[in-house]
């Protein structure tokens, strides 16, 4: 029997090609928009050259939606200067070079490529 570790979304970025796959309900598209934000915000690759693939139009739909709401809401608490009350957040601050800002501008011109 092999032991999975739970997946850290702070932890390292998975490099090559990623599947995620589990139940319902069980945060794949939260997983996925997070991993987004953070492939945009900490290592610059542009929007459009992320493949996120599912089954259905209405679940790619919403899966689109979701991930552009998390870069878009991740740009906007970048930009300031309050504390960041999110793990994520703070991780991308943290591991983005240049910190912060960098982060911000990557994240407001992948919502511009995504309209």
């Amino acid at each position: 029997m092999t032991l999975v570790s739970p997946f850290d979304l702070t932890g390292p970025l998975p490099t090559g090609r990623t599947a995620i796959e589990a139940s319902a309900g069980t945060g794949k598209t939260y997983t996925l928009a997070a991993l987004c934000t953070r492939y945009v915000a900490e290592r610059g690759v542009p929007i459009d050259r992320i493949l996120v693939v599912t089954f259905t139009r209405a679940a790619a739909a919403e899966l689109r939606d979701r991930i552009r709401a998390r870069i878009a809401g991740a740009a906007i608490a970048l930009t300031g200067d309050a504390d960041l009350d999110d793990d994520l957040l703070r991780a991308i601050a943290a591991q983005t070079p240049g910190g912060r800002a960098v982060a911000a501008r990557r994240l407001e011109q992948a919502v511009v490529d995504f309209d």
